[in-house]
């Protein structure tokens, strides 16, 4: 296939996306329903709380304070019955991406540093229950990994 081809074929599908959602757009004086909802990301600020669920069998309770910007959070978030006890108060941050959350938080037990990570953290259709899967890294080795949920 020739290259002119190739750039022939480029831009007219490039003309046909900006046709899709540009002829919608200017026939109404508002985005188009399925065209908000793509965009749509869900507020999940405030208080929440929760628990963890070791695959070894610990368990423990969940604090988070969360504050949103779009779809950056940040927030402080404490942890209890850790192998290092409590942890209060601890800085996060992390992100939304449609309705699935992830954040991080790093800390210290004794001289090792220790790294929590909440990834896959499905927000529900009401945005008031998260549930995910964290894991723990001491030194940056795995540690502990299991499930977490929160609630508002």
């Amino acid at each position: 296939m020739k290259k002119s081809t190739v750039v022939s074929c480029f831009c007219s599908l490039f003309i046909m996306l900006n046709l899709f959602v540009a002829v919608p757009l200017m026939a109404q004086e508002k985005a188009p329903e399925y065209f908000i909802e793509m965009v749509k990301v869900p507020n999940i600020a405030g208080k929440w709380s929760g628990a963890w669920t070791s695959s070894t069998g610990g368990s423990g309770s969940l604090l988070a304070k969360i504050s949103q910007k779009g779809s950056k959070i940040s927030g402080k978030l404490s942890v209890t019955n850790t192998d290092c006890g409590y942890y209060s108060n601890v800085p996060f941050s992390g992100a939304i991406s449609g309705k699935v959350v992830t954040f991080k938080i790093k800390t210290s037990c004794g001289s090792q540093k220790v790294e929590m990570k909440f990834t896959k953290g499905t927000i529900s259709s009401n945005n008031k229950r998260i549930a995910g899967k964290y894991s723990t890294y001491v030194d940056g080795s795995l540690y502990d990994r299991g499930k977490f949920n929160l609630t508002k």
